[in-house]
């Protein structure tokens, strides 16, 4: 491309159009969160003609990503979820435990009261003694059915807890997908609108080298 001979005037500022496209250049990657939106945002109102509903639509896009990505409500969710998940978990185990010991606890009892049964049908022991170990055996079986049934609905929610992990987690990805694409799809919009300011109201040489006037020319003089 060869020099710049002159600037055919128009709405905008040619210096908020070189600004606006030497920022777009030096941020492709667009990351939020480096300081860059706030850059833009500090320079100050752009004058940008034609091309100020692209650079609206742009500044929207990237304003929404960067305030999914300072206040990311799925990635909150995902870290209270592994939270619960956490919790649930040591639960789970502190049921299971339960489930154990109440279980060796009614093989016992069983046996007692099957030993007791044969004790009181040969008289060696009076029938409180055998309701006795009978109400002992029913109580732990009643105690191990909760626990047995406890633990079945922590691992349920469990389960359900990491379901929820699960879709948290893709719906963030999506999420992060779909603006990034939204932005990256509306920086191209305004930089073929910049282009297009150029096009429209730049002089270049077409090709490099020395242009001589018989008129007196100051840089990037506008021509009216």
């Amino acid at each position: 491309m060869g020099d710049l001979l002159g600037i055919i005037a128009s709405a905008a500022s040619p210096e908020d159009i070189f600004f606006l496209g030497e920022w777009l250049e030096n941020h492709d990657s667009l990351a939020a969160g480096d300081g860059s939106l706030a850059e833009l945002r500090n320079h100050g109102e752009l004058r940008l003609g034609d091309a100020r509903a692209a650079f609206a639509g742009f500044m929207a896009a990237l304003s929404e990503y960067d305030n999914v990505t300072t206040h990311n409500l799925l990635a909150e969710k995902g870290t209270s979820l592994r939270v619960e998940s956490a919790g649930l978990e040591k639960y789970r185990l502190h049921l299971e435990r339960q489930v154990e010991i109440l279980g060796d606890r009614v093989a016992i009892s069983r046996k007692q009261l099957n030993r007791d049964s044969s004790l009181f049908r040969v008289k060696t022991i009076s029938e409180i003694e055998l309701e006795k170990s009978r109400a002992e055996f029913l109580d732990h079986e009643s105690r191990h059915r909760a626990a047995v049934a406890s633990l079945a609905e922590a691992e349920m929610k469990l389960s359900g807890v990491h379901r929820l992990m699960t879709e948290t987690k893709s719906q963030e990805g999506e999420q992060q997908e779909r603006l990034r694409a939204a932005v990256t799809e509306t920086a191209g919009i305004l930089r073929n609108a910049l282009e297009e300011w150029e096009y429209l109201h730049l002089l270049r040489s077409p090709v490099d080298g020395r242009v001589t006037f018989t008129g007196v020319w100051s840089e990037l003089q506008e021509v009216r």
